[in-house]
């Protein structure tokens, strides 16, 4: 990780998603808090990122405990011309997040990562609840707190 911190002294580093994001938390126990943290909207955005320069590393999920490997940055992690130079554990718990006076039994839509959704699986099939994927659990926290139907919720 010693390498890690030096390459990224001077340059952002990059995750998926957008701030308070489980990746900006990977990111933060992987570098500190200090430094400029560039959000990206896919996990192919953060390897064209570190691929090009723009920034000084990236920080993506390569498995998780719950639900194996994350293909995707599996496949990314192939076929661009990147290294791993470290790994971080990150504890991931998830909410269901709802409208101020939602009730449990009146959700029947939860939006969130399609990782998230997956590792949530047997909750959300116990509760009669819809799983709809969002880019990641923060914007379907954010979207959630904005507004819109009471019956919808966020795993976040």
């Amino acid at each position: 990780m010693t390498v890690a911190r030096d390459i990224a002294a001077d340059r952002p580093n990059a995750f998926q998603g957008e701030p308070g994001a489980f990746g900006e938390d990977a990111l933060i126990a992987a570098f500190g808090e200090s430094g400029e943290r560039v959000a990206h909207a896919s996990f192919g955005d953060v390897f064209t990122a570190v691929a090009d320069g723009s920034v000084a590393a990236g920080v993506v999920p390569i498995e998780n405990s719950l639900h194996g490997s994350v293909l995707e940055v599996c496949d990314l992690l192939l076929a661009r011309d990147v290294v791993v130079l470290g790994e971080v554990t990150v504890p991931v718990r998830h909410c269901l997040l709802g409208r101020p006076g939602a009730e449990l039994a009146d959700i029947t839509v939860a939006h969130s990562h399609p990782q998230a959704l997956a590792q949530s699986r047997d909750f959300l099939e116990e509760h009669g609840i819809d799983a709809r994927a969002a880019t990641n659990t923060a914007r379907a926290a954010r979207e959630l707190a904005q507004g819109g139907d009471p019956a919808h919720a966020a795993i976040a």
